[in-house]
C-alpha cells in the first residue's frame, strides 16, 4: 500500500511540475478539463495506433516468414492483424489516459468513443475472418466441383455480413442504454406491417434463393431470356440478377420476375450445330454433286470434331440452285471456338465445290421466247 501511495505521489508532483511549464491559455478548462488534456488524448490515440501499425507491419513480416509453408494459417492470421492493431492501440489509450486529469464529462466523452472505435474493431474482426472462412469454403468447392455450392457463397456472404453488422448495431445501442429488448419486441408487433410494405423485396429475396437452388443458370452462364433478350449472367443478389448483354450494357432484373422467365443457359451446352445450305448452280451435274457431297463428309469426319449425327444431301430444287445441305454439330461449347472451326470448314468446302468445277449460283431468270423454242434468254440479277 505504501508503495502504491509513494507511486501516486510521484505521479502528481510529476503532473503538477509538467502543468507548471504550460502557458495560461493551455490551462483553460472546457467542459472542467484544461485545453492541453484535451489536445493531449487525440495525440495520444494517434501515436499508440502509430505504434502498434509499426509493430503489426514487423508481425505482418515476421508472419510471412514463419508460416510460409502453411498458406491457410498465414491467409488467417494476416487478415485479423488489422483489427488487432486497432484493438491494442485502443488498449494503450485507456490505460494512458489514466494519468491525465480528466473531468467526469470528459472521461465519459472518451468511453463513448472507445466504444464505438471497439465495436467497430470487432466487427472488422469478424468480417475478416468471414472472409478468410468463405474463401477457404470456396476453395474447398471448387476443388471438388461442388458447383451448386459454389452458387450459394455469394448469398451466404450477405448474410453473414448484414449478420454481424446486425449484432453490432444491437450492441452499441444496449450500451448506448437503449433497451434492445424492448426494440426487439416492437420489431415483433410491427413484423406484420413491415411485411406487407416489403412483399415485393420478400419475393425478390426467395426468387434470388430458387435461382441458387434451381441452377437454370449460373454467375458467368451465357443465356437468353425474357423477350429474345441475351447476355451473361454477372451476379444473382438479394433483390435483383445482374446480366451484361452483348452490347455491354447492364440489364438489372427483379429476382421474382428472372426466376418465371423461360431461361435459355447456352453454357450447358455439350455441342455446337453447325448448318448450311450451298447454293450450287443449275450447270452442276449429278456426278459433281456426288462427289461434292462424299468430299464435305469426309471432311467433317476428318476434323475430329464432329459428332455422329452428321448428313450432307441434296434437299431441293430451288428457283435458280441446287440447294445441298451440310448439317453437323462441332464437339465443343466454346463459342470462339467454334466461330474459328466453322469459318474454317466453310472455306475448305468452298475450296471442294471449285475443284469439283462447280460454283455458287447467282439469283438469275430464265426467258422462252414465243414460238422459237431454241431461242433462250437468261438474266442474271445482281
Amino acid at each position: 500500500m505504501w508503495l502504491d501511495s509513494l507511486d501516486f505521489a510521484w505521479h502528481n508532483t510529476l503532473m503538477q511540475a509538467f502543468i507548471d511549464l504550460l502557458p495560461e491559455w493551455a490551462l483553460i478548462k472546457w467542459y472542467g478539463t484544461a485545453l492541453w488534456v484535451w489536445i493531449a488524448l487525440p495525440l495520444l490515440f494517434v501515436t499508440a495506433y502509430s505504434v502498434t501499425y509499426v509493430l503489426g507491419r514487423l508481425a505482418d513480416a515476421a508472419v510471412r516468414l514463419l508460416l510460409k509453408r502453411k498458406k491457410n494459417a498465414q491467409e488467417t492470421v494476416l487478415a485479423l492483424l488489422h483489427p488487432f492493431e486497432l484493438l491494442a492501440a485502443l488498449a494503450v489509450f485507456n490505460t494512458g489516459k489514466q494519468i491525465f486529469p480528466i473531468s467526469k464529462t470528459m472521461r465519459g466523452y472518451t468511453d463513448l468513443g472507445a466504444l464505438f472505435v471497439s465495436t467497430y474493431a470487432v466487427a472488422w474482426l469478424f468480417f475478416a475472418l468471414s472472409k478468410v472462412l468463405t474463401d477457404r469454403l470456396e476453395r474447398a468447392l471448387k476443388k471438388k466441383q461442388k458447383r451448386a455450392a459454389l452458387a450459394i457463397l455469394p448469398l451466404l456472404r450477405r448474410f453473414l455480413r448484414v449478420t454481424i453488422l446486425i449484432l453490432a448495431i444491437l450492441f452499441l445501442l444496449q450500451n448506448l442504454g437503449f433497451n434492445v429488448a424492448a426494440l426487439l419486441a416492437g420489431l415483433g408487433v410491427g413484423g406484420i406491417a413491415i411485411a406487407l410494405a416489403s412483399q415485393k423485396s420478400m419475393e425478390n429475396l426467395f426468387g434470388g434463393i430458387m435461382l441458387i437452388l434451381d441452377q437454370p443458370v449460373r454467375v458467368g452462364d451465357y443465356c437468353k431470356f425474357g423477350d429474345n433478350k441475351s447476355g451473361t449472367v454477372e451476379d444473382v443478389g438479394l433483390r435483383s440478377t445482374r446480366v451484361r448483354t452483348p452490347d455491354n450494357t447492364v440489364v438489372s432484373i427483379p429476382n421474382s420476375e428472372f426466376s418465371q422467365m423461360q431461361l435459355e443457359n447456352f453454357a450447358e451446352r455439350k455441342k455446337m450445330m453447325f448448318k448450311s445450305i450451298l447454293a450450287l448452280r443449275y450447270g452442276t451435274t449429278t456426278a459433281q454433286v456426288k462427289r461434292i457431297s462424299t468430299r464435305i463428309v469426309e471432311l467433317l469426319d476428318a476434323t475430329g470434331m464432329v459428332g455422329p449425327d452428321r448428313h450432307v444431301c441434296l434437299i431441293n430444287f430451288g428457283a435458280y440452285a441446287l440447294e445441298m445441305e451440310v448439317f453437323a454439330y462441332l464437339l465443343t461449347s466454346d463459342n470462339d471456338k467454334f466461330l474459328q472451326m466453322r469459318e474454317e470448314l466453310m472455306l475448305k468446302i468452298m475450296d471442294i465445290i471449285r475443284e469439283e468445277g462447280s460454283g455458287f449460283a447467282y439469283p438469275s431468270q430464265t426467258l422462252y421466247v414465243e414460238g422459237d423454242s431454241s431461242s433462250l434468254t437468261t438474266r442474271e440479277d445482281d
